[in-house]
């Protein structure tokens, strides 16, 4: 059960950093314990580059994440593939970092290099410190990654109420 609130409260973080910036809906593919996937559209993807720079920075590590690591971690979680593993040939295109210090949401947008007719994926990630933001901040996310390894989704949503937005408790719902 507390996996599954981890999980939801993932969800319900990167629907409310969706709905602060007024980008149109897109549909939930899969959770994660740190991060969700979602399909992501064309009209979303134009609407998000509209973003960029002044919320969003383009993300220079884009090219560490691959769709093999992200299905192996799923694998590590669950003890079995998911669902989505079939998509041929997904890889990430674009990653963006939202431009603030803290409770900063990334986006990484995997696209398939094969005429499979799969959809574009989207790869929410939040972190508690955005290593982007100076020196202070990357030790602190260097800290966060090291332990306890896993973002806390609650406390995620924490900094984003601090923030000033909206985020439902996934222990509420």
């Amino acid at each position: 059960m507390k996996d599954a609130l981890r999980i939801r409260q993932n969800e319900l973080n990167a629907q409310a950093v969706l709905q602060h910036y007024q980008l149109p809906p897109i549909e939930l593919l899969d959770g994660l314990l740190d991060r969700s996937l979602w399909v992501i559209t064309d009209q979303f993807r134009e609407a998000f580059k509209e973003l960029v720079p002044g919320h969003y920075s383009i993300w220079r590590y884009n090219k560490n994440h691959s769709w093999q690591k992200l299905c192996a971690a799923y694998r590590d979680i669950y003890g079995r593939d998911p669902e989505w593993k079939d998509y041929p040939n997904m890889r990430p295109i674009y990653g963006y970092r939202e431009n603030v210090a803290t409770c900063s949401m990334q986006f990484i947008e995997y696209v398939s290099i094969s005429d499979s007719g799969q959809p574009n994926v989207g790869e929410f990630d939040a972190d508690r410190f955005n290593p982007d933001r100076g020196l202070g901040p990357a030790l602190f996310h260097l800290g966060e990654v090291v332990m306890p390894g896993m973002t806390d989704p609650f406390k995620i949503r924490l900094g984003l109420w601090r923030r000033g937005l909206e985020v439902r408790d996934a222990r509420e719902t």
